[in-house]
């Protein structure tokens, strides 16, 4: 919780956003905490993200540090959690875990463990009949240094709310370096899963920064060869396991699938293909107008895609500018993707700089992706702020706004992180008002 602004050096990042379908009010984000400790957490509402209280995510006695969370309700309103625990000084995954509640996250069955030791950013989804799957990214490392892990991608199934999973299927081809594995289930219920392919073991190197983004369709008991969609493309930064950025893939009532990342050839932006027959072709990507058109240094990245139906199409994604202050867009289609509209979603800029880092030539972490949730309405997005921050501090906070689409612009940004309750005492908004003067200034 807040204690005061000069000492806080919490930060937040990667949250996935879920929304009851039985009660369309609530909603849970998760994150994952990268300081002072490796950690993760559960935040719920059931006033549409207007107010937040927080759940501790549980590990058994021996096991620590709950770690990039994944969270999706099922058609009953069960929602179910994954996350990892990390063992030891360098942090290797030792088990991934899975939780369900009946009553919106309130309350959290003791964890049950669905994966064994190196078992990695683990995704979840959950099909209309209640059948609940797990993709992640399963390393080798020798028990000792994820820097010099291989990596594969797999894939499990359960019918019985997640008590008990399927063999372990592998997604990516053997002897390929991968990452970033992001599932989808199409409008017939099959698993669609996006990666990058950094190219064939042993010459790939995890610290490469250029990728094919590939996607790989269930076909039987296993998955079809993967579709290139992207060839070559240059990632944010260069990659690290716990400091990479994920592509964001959406499958649309209309039998439609989205995929969007963001290229760093030449000036970032955020691109996005089509594919209308459940992955086996996509579209040549298109580039999302960049909100600062021509502005020299701007960058665009990190989205996350959603589409809910109607044609609609909903990219949230992060801006920065050449002086780092960055805010948070969201573009919205209503023709499949053939224009878009902008609005932003942030309140104030914050600064890209300010933040946890894992190495020591990789830019302040804002996160591996942004979480969105989005219905016919409405557009729930969420991503790691850093506005109460300052470099000496490297706070960041999650942040919730709700776009009504169409329709009126985005609400005011909620906090969700550590100590939300603590900003609606007086104290604290003067604090929240005060660092905006300061950061004003700043510039």
């Amino acid at each position: 919780m807040f204690v005061n602004p000069a000492g806080i050096i919490d930060a937040f990042s990667t949250p996935t956003v879920a929304r009851d379908p039985q009660a369309p009010s609530d909603l849970v984000v998760v994150y994952r905490q990268d300081r002072p400790a490796l950690s993760s957490e559960l935040a719920r509402s059931s006033d549409r993200g207007l107010t937040w209280s927080a759940v501790t995510l549980p590990l058994p006695p021996g096991h620590h540090k709950p770690f990039f969370p994944d969270a999706a309700f099922g058609p009953d309103g069960s929602l179910y959690v994954v996350y990892d625990s990390l063992a030891g000084r360098m942090n290797v995954p030792d088990a991934m875990w899975l939780v369900r509640s009946n009553d919106g996250g309130a309350h959290l069955s003791a964890p049950v463990q669905v994966a064994g030791p190196d078992a990695f950013q683990p995704r979840i989804l959950v099909g209309t009949h209640g059948e609940v799957r797990l993709t992640w990214l399963q390393l080798s490392t020798s028990g000792t240094h994820l820097s010099s892990a291989t990596t594969r991608i797999l894939s499990a199934e359960s019918a019985d709310g997640g008590r008990r999973f399927s063999a372990p299927v592998e997604v990516s081809p053997s002897g390929q370096e991968v990452g970033s594995p992001t599932p989808v289930l199409d409008q017939g219920g099959a698993l669609v899963v996006a990666y990058e392919d950094f190219g064939a073991s042993p010459t790939a190197t995890q610290a490469s920064n250029l990728y094919d983004l590939v996607v790989s369709r269930v076909q039987g008991s296993g998955f079809a060869a993967p579709v290139v969609v992207a060839r070559s493309v240059v990632a944010h930064q260069d990659y690290n396991l716990f400091d990479n950025i994920f592509p964001s893939l959406a499958s649309s009532p209309g039998g439609q699938l989205y995929l969007a990342w963001s290229n760093r050839g030449g000036a970032e932006r955020v691109m996005m293909a089509r594919s209308n027959d459940g992955g086996a072709a996509w579209s040549s990507p298109i580039v999302i107008q960049s909100p600062a058109p021509g502005v020299p240094g701007t960058s665009d990245w990190l989205p996350a895609i959603a589409a809910p139906g109607g044609g609609r199409v909903d990219v949230a994604f992060l801006q920065a500018l050449s002086d780092h202050y960055t805010d948070a867009y969201l573009a919205t289609s209503t023709d499949r993707g053939a224009s878009f509209s902008i609005v932003k979603l942030s309140s104030d800029p914050f600064d890209s700089r300010v933040g946890p880092t894992f190495g020591g030539n990789l830019p302040a972490d804002l996160g591996s992706h942004l979480g969105i949730a989005a219905t016919p309405a409405e557009v729930q997005v969420a991503w790691a702020d850093s506005v109460l921050g300052t470099e000496a501090t490297g706070r960041q906070d999650i942040v919730t706004s709700t776009a009504a689409t169409p329709g009126p612009g985005p609400r005011a940004p909620e906090l969700v992180g550590a100590g939300v309750a603590a900003l609606a005492a007086l104290g604290c908004s003067l604090i929240w008002a005060l660092s905006l003067s300061t950061r004003r200034a700043k510039r």
